[in-house]
């Protein structure tokens, strides 16, 4: 989408920055989304790009800045774009009815009281995840989202591998505590 977009820019220069932009920092843009959305790449991919797109709305303000300013506004950007995808994404997925197909799966023990507080209970996580240090952020996306083995952990966050289940643990209790004590055990 994005070099079909370049086309329509006005001058040759602005072509050539936002090619710049997109090709140095897609994958970037990618990892970013994916601390905070997870590991669907599909939906990282789509936040990257509409993150891309709403930079070159604001291409003006991105000319202005240095370089090292342009990786911080691009950062505070897929952040939004980010976080904007998941309250949108869950809002949908929460109040999205079930199909009868679903309901034929549906157990004599399901409780939707239950399934409304798992919902509650991972959003007032979300919430909250961003507000952990980057190195416990981090840890848990490693261990939880793409699922690393502590060895592999500790090579990439240049920790011990008998200290990363310590550390994880610390980890998520600060989340527990921020979230308020939502997280099940």
């Amino acid at each position: 989408m994005i070099p079909f977009t370049i086309e329509y820019l006005e001058t040759k220069e602005d072509k050539e920055l936002v090619k710049n932009l997109y090709e140095n920092n897609i994958a970037w843009l990618r990892f970013r989304a994916s601390k905070i959305i997870g590991s669907d790449s599909a939906a990282c991919a789509d936040v990257a790009h509409d993150c891309m797109v709403n930079m070159i709305k604001h291409l003006d303000k991105l000319k202005t800045l240095s370089e090292e300013k342009q990786k911080a506004y691009m950062t505070v950007a897929i952040d939004n774009t980010s976080i904007n995808y998941v309250t949108k994404h869950s809002r949908m997925t929460f109040m999205r009815k079930p199909e009868a197909a679903e309901l034929d799966f549906i157990g004599d023990d399901y409780s939707l009281e239950e399934e409304v507080e798992k919902k509650l209970n991972v959003e007032a996580v979300c919430d909250k995840f961003h507000l952990l240090p980057k190195r416990d952020q981090d840890l848990i996306i490693l261990k939880y989202d793409l699922r690393l083995s502590d060895e592999h952990i500790g090579e990439i966050l240049d920790i011990k591998p008998n200290n990363v289940r310590m550390t994880l643990r610390r980890s998520v209790q600060k989340l527990k505590k921020l979230a308020g004590n939502k997280i099940a055990k």
